[in-house]
């Protein structure tokens, strides 16, 4: 029945649009009647598709999922969003103290990077699918490539680390480029050209066709059609500290945005004030997800170990990598990506103070999509030196597993550990994906 509706719609909607913006010249009881049989067709699509639109939800009114500190999750309208409390559902309305959330999440709706286009990478790992129009000794100005309708965003020069201007379609070819720049730290600007070539000295000015730069020959001016990416002088970027009350959103081309504050205003557009100054107006449409840092709810990416140690099987060393897998790529498990944790290599052994703060602690682990099924490790959990957990030997082809919550109330120091597997050490590309401290009460 549906399908007969859909299709009569489309032909009495293809009727409407093919008749003449006016009627041809003729007499005017020819023109009377013309007129009468479009109004008639008009009413008859409209009368056809009211019954399709009354049980809609109405426009701008969003539904999410809330997850608490307990990891319990309560679902409802969006109704208030301020800077320390949320308000969802209709008559029984429930109310949440920020610092006690762990995130948001809009009903049906999943974030993808575009296979193309550009990328703007910032000094705190934020990535903002921008093309950018201009860029000085001060700022960046970008576009927004898959929301045309939204203001020019600006950037202070200060908080960019890079820019890809041409994403590779191939994820990972495209996962190895956006590491190298984020794991830049040169004293000077790197052009790479699409030939793969790379040029060294010093950005001047970027416009909308091309790049002016100095290097050792002197000035040029490079198309931008010609260059794949631009890192940034790694010394002359300011890098946010990871402190404080903050919201990370993601939207739905794959930007992740780290905002100071995110306010729901009347207008039912999300007033984002973002760490590097700037002030946008997200609708709520645009949202996947908001990550609420800062509060009770503390990553351990966020926080700096106290020791690191890792055991090489053969020669290769792998280092300790944060809210990225160990090869520099996004973490992904079973296809989800995961936008906070630890991309950590067989075998190392990471540590962190406690100081008695925290009651629970809790993860996911797995073994990242990008050893393509292989790889083979043990997770561990020790609390103040005595095991607390241990998973079997997982490979990539085992589902995820959830750690905890543990109980740490009280304790000094959380170590995690990844064994050798089965397999020495051949693609143990292992994640702790959202790995969580809740802290015992309000700092």
């Amino acid at each position: 029945m549906s399908a007969l509706i859909g299709q009569v719609c489309c032909d009495r909607i293809h009727a409407v649009e093919s008749l003449p913006d006016s009627p041809p010249l003729f007499d005017q009881k020819r023109a009377d009647e013309y007129h009468t049989m479009r109004v008639h067709r008009i009413a008859f699509v409209v009368l056809l598709l009211a019954p399709l639109t009354v049980s809609a939800q109405p426009e701008g009114v969003e539904t999410v999922t809330v997850a608490d500190l307990a990891g319990r999750e309560h679902s409802g309208t969006l109704r208030q969003l301020t800077n320390t409390m949320l308000t969802i559902g209709d008559e029984t309305p429930q109310r949440f103290d920020l610092s006690d959330l762990l995130s948001i999440r809009f009903r049906k709706r999943a974030a993808a990077i575009r296979q193309r286009g550009s990328m703007v990478l910032l000094a705190g790992g934020d990535r903002l699918l921008l093309q950018p129009t201009s860029l000085d000794e001060d700022d960046l100005v970008g576009i927004w490539q898959y929301f045309p309708a939204w203001p020019r965003l600006n950037i202070p020069l200060e908080c960019v680390r890079a820019i890809a201007f041409q994403l590779p379609e191939d994820a990972p070819t495209r996962h190895r480029l956006t590491a190298e720049l984020l794991e830049y730290r040169e004293k000077s600007d790197t052009v790479i050209l699409e030939n793969g070539d790379r040029l060294r000295g010093q950005l001047i000015r970027l416009s909308a066709d091309a790049l002016a730069f100095e290097g050792p020959v002197g000035k040029s001016s490079i198309p931008s059609n010609d260059i794949r990416a631009l890192a940034l002088n790694s010394e002359l970027i300011s890098v946010p500290k990871k402190t404080g009350k903050r919201v990370l959103l993601e939207l739905r081309d794959g930007s992740r945005l780290t905002a100071r504050r995110v306010v729901l205003s009347e207008q039912g557009l999300l007033e984002v004030e973002t760490q590097f100054g700037s002030g946008l107006r997200v609708p709520t449409s645009a949202v996947v997800s908001m990550r609420f840092l800062g509060g009770r709810a503390v990553y351990l990416s966020d926080m700096k170990p106290v020791d690191f140690e890792f055991t090489p099987y053969f020669q290769t060393r792998w280092p300790l990598r944060l809210d990225r897998n160990v090869n520099g790529g996004p973490l992904r498990l079973k296809g989800r990506e995961h936008a906070k944790g630890l991309g950590m290599h067989s075998r190392s052994v990471v540590s962190y103070d406690l100081a008695g703060e925290f009651s629970q602690f809790r993860a996911t682990v797995g073994i990242d999509d990008s050893a393509g099924g292989k790889g083979s490790v043990q997770f561990a959990v020790e609390v103040d030196g005595e095991r607390v957990f241990t998973s079997s030997v997982m490979t990539g082809t085992d589902t995820p597993t959830s750690i905890g919550p543990l109980d740490v109330s009280g304790k000094k120091r959380l170590t995690l550990i990844v064994e050798f597997g089965e397999r020495g050490d051949i693609l143990d590309h292992a994640n702790w994906c959202n790995p969580l401290l809740i802290r015992q009460g309000e700092r």
